[in-house]
Order: C-alpha cells, then sequence, then structure tokens
C-alpha cells in the first residue's frame, strides 16, 4: 500500500505495536514513521512507501505555563541507540544564572540546526515543578540579547524515544564537558514512566545541574572527586 503524507496517522497506527523490535535491528535511526505521545517525533521510511526525506524533531515550546520534568545523569553513550535528531544549542541567561533553586530566569536560546529563537521565563522549582513561559523571538534579536546575558551554555540536544516517552540528552561543550543530563517532561508529577537503561542517578533537585547555573559555575570548575576530570 502505498502512503501519501497526509496518512501519517494511519502509518502510526499500522505499526506502532511493532515499531521497538524493527528499531534495534536498524542501529541508531529509528526506520519507520512514529509519533511520540506528544506528537514530537516523525521519522519516513521509503519502505513504508513513503518518499520524503527525514522531518527536523523540533522540542514542544511551552505556554501552558508549567514545567514538570525530572532530570537524570547519563551514564552511557547507549542513548544513541534511541536518538532520532539532535541540535546545537546556544542558551544564556539575562538573569538567573546562579543558584536556580532561589532565583526566577530569563533565558535565551538559539537553535542553530533548525535555525530559530526562543526567549523563556521560569520561575523558582517547587519539586520538579515550575512556572514556565516560552516565545519564539527572531534569530537576530537573540544574538544581540545572547551579548548581554550572564552566563553561556552550548550543549547537543539528543532527542531520544523510549518506551513512547520522550527524552531530552544534553551532551554540553566548553566549560561543561563532559557533562551528560538526560531530561524527561511530564504532564503531572506522579506520571509513571520507565527509566531507560542509559540514565543513572536523579539529579532534580541537585541544582548544580541546572543549565542556569552550569553558566555561572561550570562542571569544569567543580570538584574533581565529584566529576572525576583530571587537573
Amino acid at each position: 500500500m502505498k502512503y501519501k503524507k497526509g496518512d501519517l496517522v494511519q502509518i502510526l497506527d499500522d505499526i506502532k505495536d511493532a515499531y521497538e523490535e524493527v528499531w534495534h535491528k536498524k542501529g541508531d535511526v529509528l526506520p519507520i514513521a512514529y509519533i511520540a505521545e506528544d506528537g514530537e517525533g516523525l521519522m519516513f521510511d521509503s519502505k513504508l512507501g513513503i518518499h520524503y526525506s527525514r522531518v527536523k524533531l523540533v522540542e514542544s515550546h511551552n505556554n501552558t505555563g508549567k514545567e514538570i520534568e525530572r532530570k537524570f545523569l547519563v551514564t552511557s553513550k547507549d542513548y544513541l541507540k534511541y536518538r532520532i535528531d539532535n541540535h546545537m544549542y546556544i542558551q544564556g541567561y539575562l538573569s538567573g544564572a546562579g543558584p536556580a533553586n532561589h532565583k526566577n530566569v530569563v533565558r535565551v536560546r538559539i537553535d542553530g540546526t533548525f535555525g530559530k529563537a526562543w526567549i523563556t521565563v521560569k520561575g523558582v522549582n517547587t519539586g520538579c515543578t515550575r512556572m514556565e513561559y516560552e516565545y519564539e523571538i527572531p534569530v537576530k534579536d537573540a544574538k544581540q540579547l545572547i551579548n548581554l546575558c550572564e552566563g553561556i551554555v552550548d550543549k547537543n540536544r539528543h532527542f531520544c524515544i523510549y518506551k513512547r516517552k520522550n527524552w531530552y540528552v544534553d551532551e554540553f561543550l566548553g566549560p561543561n564537558s563532559p557533562l551528560v543530563v538526560a531530561e524527561i517532561e511530564l504532564k503531572k508529577e506522579n506520571e509513571k514512566f520507565q527509566l531507560p537503561p542509559w540514565v543513572g542517578e536523579e539529579v532534580t533537585n541537585s541544582f548544580s545541574y541546572y543549565c542556569s547555573m552550569l553558566a555561572y559555575h561550570p562542571y569544569n570548575e567543580w570538584d574533581p572527586i565529584i566529576t572525576g576530570i583530571k587537573k
């Protein structure tokens, strides 16, 4: 059967029960059309009769007023087996760089891969929940705002799917290398999900691992006993 672009949801219905079995036989690129639970992930496969190139995965940007997120340290590069896309980010903090548990944050982010930019306002964490409002802005404006920021963070964000949940794996660059942190965004604090085999300690409440803190106190400046980095 030949599918066309408008038939993507039907394709998902046809293959959603089998996608994980197929995936791991093909390496680190998802070889089927699959939409994750929140509608972000999308791939095309010519074997299904779809003759389109890969669509870039774009993170869903939040205007619901609330972010519920949990963070975990990444213990191996096995997350690459679950990756469906990756984007290069540069982000800076107009305010709030430093101890994030005591400050509201105003962040500017540029997605260098997709060519878009956003300004984000985040409130103080209460558990794994905090206020968040995010708005797209012109990239040229974002570049000017980045120059005004208190701290800068560069990272390669890997978009992964595990057990039909989207995971964002941030591979930090520059002074925050070789830190790698995984995040999952939830609809409610007690939402159930399975941990991937490549995550370890939860650091949701360890604010040193938040980007607003890493911009102020980079990972390379931490105690070597914690990081394992030889000075």
